[in-house]
């Protein structure tokens, strides 16, 4: 029997970024949030070789978020906001798309809010575009 054709293969340099309030997203780079759960290892005290693996408490990690720097300063505005404590969480979507641009699936992100702000260094030797970046903490993320 051959081999079915790779038809629901999908590349990951299409993709769109929307987050409450932000008018201008047009990042370049995405590191998704690492989904894990905590192993506890429990062995009694009479037991002889290793002991149990239960699991303990899951979720997921932060969710970093790359693009070029413009006169745009929402990013900036919202990191300076939350450190000064005026901590604003916002939801988000991460749409994968195929390559007629028809979104393919979705990461639903709720009450985020920026833990680490950014920017490339400068180097006067350089030529490369300046990037920020931004760490979002949220309470939660599903794939619709």
């Amino acid at each position: 029997m051959a081999a079915a054709p790779h038809q629901n293969l999908y590349r990951n340099c299409q993709f769109l970024v929307q987050i409450d309030g932000l008018t201008e997203s047009g990042f370049t780079e995405v590191l998704m949030a690492v989904g894990e759960i905590t192993v506890i290892e429990y062995r009694e005290g009479n037991a002889v070789g290793p002991g149990r693996k239960l699991p303990g408490c899951g979720g997921y990690g932060p969710i970093t978020l790359k693009r070029a720097m413009t006169t745009n300063r929402e990013l900036w505005n919202w990191w300076k906001e939350t450190l000064t404590g005026q901590v604003e969480r916002r939801n988000g979507i991460i749409s994968l798309l195929n390559a007629s641009r028809e979104e393919v699936a979705r990461w639903k992100f709720r009450d985020s809010w920026p833990i680490k702000y950014t920017t490339t260094d400068l180097n006067a030797d350089g030529n490369e575009v300046v990037m920020e970046t931004v760490v979002l903490a949220h309470e939660g993320i599903e794939l619709e």
